[in-house]
């Protein structure tokens, strides 16, 4: 009896893997660095890691803009995070400055300002003592969801003077 043909049985477990792949990029966008991660976690042969990830790029099942933009809408409109907190979160995923910028064209400016807006308003509320003591701790509350300082500041300041 012959031995197998070992490019046949790495060309099998190659489709193998890259079906699995697929699958798992077809239910959300994803970015390269969660697809190696998942291709690390499963215990796929190192291998083939640049080949599925070159083959899904090819198909447009890995699209890192499209992430990108998916990636900033859901966390703009679901957490309510600000463009620092999304950025950060981005650029670990080793999502480009340039893609970043993109993916900014996602959120509305008016609707960036209103969500910061009913934050502020909306811990301004609930928070208590002297006036000094709610700025601080609504400007860090806000500056902690991802809003840029300088207009956490300029519309605090809006609420607080009417």
């Amino acid at each position: 009896m012959e031995p197998p043909d070992k490019t046949l049985k790495a060309s099998d477990d190659f489709k193998i893997w890259l079906e699995k792949t697929m699958r798992y990029c077809s239910v959300q966008d994803r970015c390269e660095k969660e697809v190696r991660a998942k291709l690390k976690f499963w215990n796929c042969s190192d291998r083939f890691h640049n080949q599925i990830v070159e083959q899904l790029i090819k198909e447009d099942f890995l699209n890192e803009l499209r992430f990108a933009k998916s990636f900033c809408r859901g966390k703009f409109r679901i957490n309510s995070w600000g463009k620092v907190k999304i950025m950060i979160d981005l650029m670990q995923m080793g999502i480009s400055n340039s893609m970043i910028h993109d993916a900014f064209s996602e959120i509305d400016p008016d609707d960036y300002r209103n969500t910061l807006q009913e934050i502020i308003e909306k811990k301004w509320k609930i928070t208590s003592g002297q006036e000094i003591i709610r700025k601080n701790k609504t400007a860090n509350y806000a500056i902690s969801k991802g809003y840029e300082p300088t207009l956490v500041f300029e519309m605090l300041n809006q609420i607080t003077l009417k």
